[in-house]
């Protein structure tokens, strides 16, 4: 059975924002985003902990 739960109108919002994800870090615009955008950091990892579940399948989550 397919998650639904990341869907709006048909679009899966995860595989859009691992696209974004991606594009960021092969452009290797990351390193600054990450040095200049504390907002954008806490975002992501606030979602990766609310989602500790799904995200443990491919990458190690943990506090630090």
């Amino acid at each position: 059975m397919e998650d639904n739960r990341y869907k709006v109108k048909g679009i899966n919002i995860l595989d859009i924002i691992e696209t974004e994800m991606i594009s960021l870090w092969l452009s290797a615009e990351i390193p600054e985003v990450l040095k200049e955008d504390e907002e954008f950091v806490e975002v992501i990892t606030s979602a990766i902990m609310l989602e500790r579940g799904y995200w443990s399948k491919f990458m190690v989550v943990g506090e630090a």
